[in-house]
């Protein structure tokens, strides 16, 4: 198929989907008439006042690269994602638990008490079980509640995943901190342990006005995994972007597998702010992986800005520390433009890993509270190894949820 054949059904699937975003928008005539997406989520009410919410969410993911010497093919998929529940006793506990068909791994899969439910202070809360470690802000928010179809480059390369451990949080209307120690996850792919602190300063905390201000560090030691002659292999750690959120098994840039590692130390430094409509979110990460050998060690580092408006007149939402769904407030939805640019350097003797920037544009259509449709243009440009790509990705992303 010919570029300008590509560029054309491209640009038809574009023009097509954002047409159907502002006639959805422009629907405040049927505000009277029954919106099953604005419906709120079934819920049913279990013994002692426990709420039960189901989690099915159904993601249809399209991804469309030109400009790309052909290194990269077209790919789609549609799928139920995230299916599980949440169980929710307010002030006291919840559970929440999910697995990814996408990724076919658990993602939640803990509890989480509240101290004042069953001391006579409140103390925080305690979470027990697998769930994110708190550093790095973009990927501790749901990937149901972010406003790009991809994670940041930054994000991407330096975050850790999930992780079983315990977890205790304090968190007031002006300050939050979390502390935890974490060991392996479900699927036993990461034997090893991390402990890691997570602090915020959030001096202006309003509904559709909002200042966070917060560092994080944690400390990663890997260890190698048993074969089956139960003798322990070498503890290794990788770091890499995909440049699809359904093409994880392919990399722009990658450490490649780094053995005989001693420790990983991971920084976060991170920064929001929401005026109304418009807000603009900051991080920058780090880690700096050391060895058990006399290898020098190995430093990545990465960042991203971002800002949205949302055009509407609705604003982000924040709570309990992390940013939620903009909730629209019209029969025909909320309308949200967002623009964000990330980097990532994986360079750093003797690890040739390449670095990469990336320019996104998107917009977001909620319709209530159960289906958004996503739209992202990136151009990105990345070298390793002395080989440079300049793709250009179009994504479209379908995501419904009950």
């Amino acid at each position: 198929m010919s570029a300008s054949k590509k560029n054309g059904g491209r640009f038809k699937i574009f023009g097509g989907a954002m047409t159907f975003i502002f006639l959805c928008t422009s629907m405040d005539s049927i505000a009277d008439e029954p919106n099953i997406f604005r419906e709120p989520t079934p819920q049913w009410v279990w013994g002692d006042e426990t709420l039960i919410e189901p989690i099915l969410i159904y993601d249809f993911i399209r991804t469309n690269f030109t400009s790309d010497d052909g290194k990269f093919a077209n790919a789609e998929k549609g799928k139920f994602n995230h299916v599980g529940f949440d169980a929710l006793k307010p002030g006291a506990y919840e559970i929440s638990v999910y697995y990814s068909l996408l990724n076919k791994q658990w993602r939640d899969a803990f509890i989480k008490m509240q101290t004042s439910a069953y001391t006579p202070y409140d103390f925080g809360s305690l979470r027990l079980g697998e769930g994110k470690i708190p550093l790095d802000f973009e990927k501790n928010i749901s990937s149901t509640q972010t406003s790009f179809i991809e994670y940041s480059t930054a994000s991407q390369a330096v975050f850790e995943s999930y992780r079983i451990g315990a977890q205790w949080s304090l968190h007031g209307e002006h300050a939050l901190i979390d502390a935890g120690y974490y060991g392996d996850n479900l699927e036993g792919s990461n034997p090893g342990h991390t402990w890691a602190l997570h602090g915020a300063w959030v001096p202006i905390n309003l509904p559709g006005e909002v200042v966070h201000l917060g560092v994080a560090r944690s400390m990663e030691y890997p260890e190698g995994r048993i074969d089956e002659a139960g003798m322990p292999g070498p503890s290794t750690a990788s770091f890499k972007v995909a440049p699809s959120i359904i093409l994880n098994d392919v990399s722009l840039e990658s450490s490649g597998t780094l053995e005989n590692v001693k420790s990983i130390e991971r920084t976060g430094l991170e920064a929001l702010w929401i005026a109304g409509p418009v807000s603009w979110q900051a991080e920058y990460l780090g880690a700096r992986t050391e060895f058990s050998t006399t290898e020098p060690s190995y430093t990545v580092n990465g960042r991203y800005v971002f800002g949205s408006w949302v055009l509407t007149g609705e604003s982000r939402r924040y709570n309990d520390g992390t940013v939620q769904n903009v909730v629209p407030e019209h029969a025909g939805g909320a309308v949200e433009l967002v623009f964000r640019y990330s980097s990532v350097d994986l360079n750093d003797r003797p690890v040739p890993g390449g670095w990469e920037r990336d320019w996104t544009a998107g917009l977001n259509w909620y319709c209530g509270t159960h289906l958004r449709l996503q739209a992202n243009y990136t151009r990105t440009q990345s070298d390793r190894r002395q080989i440079f790509l300049d793709p250009r990705t179009f994504e479209l992303r379908i995501e419904l949820s009950i």
